[in-house]
C-alpha cells in the first residue's frame, strides 16, 4: 500500500494485490485487484471520502472440474468488477465540564 497526503486535508492511497491459483490439473484463476482512496477534510468538521476497486479474473476452464469435452469450456472466462463508494461523514464537537455539582455541556452541532 502507498499513500500520500496532499496539503493537510487530503489523503490518498493505492493498494494492489495478485493472486495466482492452480491446482495439479492446472491453472484455475489469476485475480488482480486495485483499489484507490480518497479523503478530504473541510474544517475540522466535514469528511469527505471517495473509494475505487477494480477487480479483474481470468478463469481458466483447464484447473475447473468437469467435461473439457465442449468447445466452451477449454477457453478462459474473464470477468471484471467496478465499485465506487462515495461517503459523508460530519464530527460532533461536545465536552462536559464540571462546575460547582453541575455539569454544562458544550457542544457544536
Amino acid at each position: 500500500m502507498v499513500s500520500k497526503n496532499f496539503f493537510k486535508e487530503l489523503k490518498t492511497s493505492f493498494a494492489a494485490t495478485y493472486s495466482d491459483m492452480n491446482s495439479e490439473k492446472g491453472a484455475m484463476s489469476d485475480v488482480l485487484n486495485l483499489r484507490l482512496n480518497a479523503g478530504y477534510t473541510l474544517a475540522k468538521k466535514h469528511n469527505f471520502n471517495l473509494a475505487g476497486t477494480f477487480l479483474f479474473t481470468v478463469n481458466s476452464a483447464t484447473g475447473s472440474s468437469g467435461s473439457s469435452s465442449s468447445a466452451t469450456s477449454s477457453a478462459s472466462r474473464r470477468r471484471t468488477q467496478y465499485v465506487i463508494n462515495i461517503s459523508y461523514a460530519y464530527s460532533f464537537g461536545m465536552t462536559l465540564t464540571r462546575e460547582e455539582k453541575k455539569l454544562k455541556f458544550k457542544g457544536n452541532f
